[in-house]
């Protein structure tokens, strides 16, 4: 067998294993598969149902969570590459105190910037003390 045949042989072997290995893994990021994230790892509960920083434990947080509509309030960077960095590491520095969700994977944290983008998109309030 010659090397070009059995290496091609070996890459569709492992993609034929990925795709029954981890259905929907090779399926790109999408902001859809982000709101489910979002709803089932509990961003909610400080970032709030609509990702406005309102959330039950976010109200008693010090500083309290982003408003995702705010760009500003983006410590590490508003590309889907710094938000899903973000995720994976956490926030912890200037008291905030958000965890790592390194669990997930890179397709998972990039499908929830996506979604945390599609938030950012929508207006922001006026933040006090802030010129435009």
């Amino acid at each position: 067998m010659r090397p070009f045949t059995a290496l091609w042989r070996l890459a569709a072997a492992g993609a034929l294993f990925a795709a029954f290995a981890c259905p929907g893994c090779s399926d790109p990021p999408s902001a859809a598969d982000g709101q489910r994230l979002y709803r089932g790892n509990g961003c909610q509960t400080c970032h709030g149902p609509l990702g406005h920083g309102d959330g039950p434990v976010g109200r008693t947080l010090v500083p309290p969570p982003r408003d995702f509509r705010d760009e500003h309030a983006f410590k590490n960077g508003t590309s889907v590459t710094a938000i899903a960095n973000t995720i994976a590491n956490g926030l912890t520095r200037d008291g905030s105190q958000m965890p790592k969700f390194d669990h997930l994977s890179r397709r998972e944290r990039e499908s929830l910037a996506l979604f945390v983008i599609s938030i950012r998109n929508q207006p922001a309030p006026a933040i006090a003390g802030r010129t435009q």
